[in-house]
């Protein structure tokens, strides 16, 4: 039943992320929209902030995106040679706690050569020496999203693949595909993640996540982990 219930979760993982393998077209029309809101200012600004890259920079990768105030307000360090993996590291408080947290962003490759991130947060005491060697990262508490399921937008109802084929009747939850970017931003003195499709993923619709981080290691939607506060599709 466990080896049923895992292949499961990956195929309806696999299904999502390939709902459609066209790749958003850059068009006036393109634009990220509210799906769901708990605090307006909030993914209203976010929005505006995305399609603002979008019209300007179009839907795929480019190095100028994300370079907006809200983001900005994080500076991120590439990691010197005495860690053994690649990544940055900021200094910030993650889960408005009143305490600065230190906060590595890693890039892999997952399957299909699509580049994922993954968050891993230190206490500043913590920090360097527990983060030195790539074998440790999981040790902490960290956000990284389990790429045979990916993120279920559960304030969303759900949804019954209709296409003939194996998924056919299964009920799923939209949202973000499995291979995402993270992206922490500061809005009105709070910190907030932003959850993005990775450029490389086809998955369309494409969604994106703001949620608050609370605590935990995050490999699904949890509202004990992690409040979701807006939902955002682009399409």
């Amino acid at each position: 039943m466990k080896n049923r219930s895992t292949w499961l979760g990956f195929a309806l993982g696999l299904g999502l992320s390939l709902v459609s393998t066209s790749v958003v077209s850059a068009n006036d029309d393109a634009r990220y929209k509210i799906v769901m809101s708990k605090n307006q200012r909030l993914c209203t600004q976010v929005r505006d902030v995305l399609n603002e890259d979008l019209a300007q920079y179009g839907p795929g990768y480019d190095p100028r995106k994300f370079g907006a105030p809200i983001f900005s307000a994080i500076t991120w360090t590439p990691l010197d040679e005495s860690f053994d993996y690649a990544g940055s590291v900021a200094h910030v408080d993650i889960n408005n706690d009143g305490t600065e947290d230190v906060v590595v962003r890693q890039e892999t490759s997952m399957g299909r050569d699509i580049l994922v991130q993954h968050l891993f947060i230190f206490k500043d005491e913590e920090y360097p020496t527990s983060a030195t060697k790539r074998a440790e990262l999981r040790n902490n508490p960290f956000v990284e999203i389990d790429v045979g399921k990916g993120y279920e937008f559960r304030a969303l109802p759900q949804k019954t693949f209709e296409e003939p084929g194996v998924l056919k009747g299964i009920k799923y939850y939209e949202g973000v595909s499995p291979y995402m970017f993270i992206h922490p931003l500061r809005f009105q003195s709070k910190t907030y993640l932003l959850l993005t499709q990775s450029p490389d993923s086809p998955a369309v619709p494409n969604w994106a996540l703001v949620a608050k981080y609370k605590q935990g290691k995050v490999r699904e939607a949890d509202p004990a982990m992690m409040d979701d506060l807006c939902y955002l599709k682009l399409k």
